[in-house]
């Protein structure tokens, strides 16, 4: 294992995960007719090894906990996650079990919360007291967008990479992961095998008329959890949650909006500034989404009558001021 063993009164344990780990292993050996009374993990942070013996009382905690398992699985009700939890940030599903999000439906009452948000609030594990979720810091993301618009090229696929070619003559290689999406312009092929590829990656492929019309989209599964995508028709299809979602949208929009002004513009228009300030603080007032619409689009007329100052001056790789 890369980390530690677990103090225990001045002694090493096994984690609980680790322990069950070993003791399943154990018992898969001895059901292959080896003889396995006890196992070892080293553990390389602190360079030690832990013994784990098979004992009666661990080979009954063990089938304890498979057949909680087993009981979880098969019920239809997702159990109540973790509060507060540290391990949330860097677990693989906690884009299933949406921890913050649950707990905050619970908390709200919200009647059209999903079945686990629903059991989290009948026997909740976390205090009356509502609380936002915590707000994370998304990783920067490396990959980048492959836009191609010129009319007769093709794409296949090669180890691993992308292989953009006009005729015979190789233009380009981009390995998948560095690719975010594929953009297909006008007349520009793609192989099917490039495509699976994509697909099996989740990088989505979208095809455009040469003057930029949208055909459509093709796309991977991308599914994973069933329970979070009914939840999303469900509040689409519920006009006060559907409403409140959108205020929260518009508002994020508008504030960036000024940000990029503040930030980027030569000299920041004072007028727009304030004015994109005060229809956000407007947003969480207005009382349906055509009077959303109509915040959203005064201030997307302040933002783009300002665009042109978030555009600096230069010359292209010919010398041409552009």
């Amino acid at each position: 294992k890369a980390g530690a063993p677990r103090m225990d009164d001045e002694t090493n344990e096994l984690w609980d995960t680790d322990r069950m780990q070993l003791g399943l292993q154990i018992l898969i050996l001895r059901d292959n007719g080896y003889t396995c009374d006890d196992g070892v993990i080293y553990y390389r942070a602190t360079k030690q090894r832990v013994r784990q013996a098979m004992t009666p009382e661990v080979e009954s905690w063990i089938d304890g906990k498979i057949a909680e398992a087993r009981a979880v699985a098969s019920s239809p009700t997702i159990p109540p996650p973790l509060v507060d939890s540290p391990k949330c940030v860097r677990c693989s599903l906690a884009p299933v079990c949406l921890p913050d999000e649950t707990r905050m439906l619970s908390e709200d009452g919200e009647p059209g919360a999903p079945p686990s948000a629903r059991a989290a609030a009948s026997r909740s594990l976390a205090p009356p007291v509502c609380r936002p979720p915590r707000r994370l810091i998304a990783a920067r993301d490396d990959e980048r967008a492959l836009y191609l618009n010129t009319q007769g090229f093709r794409v296949g696929l090669k180890s691993e990479r992308l292989v953009v070619k006009d005729g015979e003559s190789k233009i380009d290689e981009v390995r998948l992961m560095d690719v975010s999406h594929v953009a297909l312009f006008g007349n520009v092929q793609i192989s099917t095998q490039a495509i699976q590829e994509l697909c099996e990656h989740e990088i989505p492929v979208a095809y455009f008329s040469q003057g930029g019309w949208f055909y459509g989209l093709t796309r991977g599964h991308g599914l994973k959890n069933v329970h979070t995508r009914i939840q999303q028709f469900a509040t689409a299809s519920n006009p006060r949650r559907c409403l409140e979602v959108a205020q929260r949208m518009v508002r994020a929009k508008i504030r960036n909006h000024r940000t990029m002004l503040m930030r980027l513009h030569t000299e920041p228009p004072a007028g727009a500034v304030a004015g994109l300030k005060d229809i956000a603080l407007s947003v969480p007032d207005a009382p349906g989404l055509s009077e959303l619409l109509g915040l959203e689009g005064a201030a997307a007329a302040l933002y783009f009558q300002n665009f042109s100052g978030l555009i600096k001056a230069g010359e292209d790789e010919d010398g041409d001021e552009i």
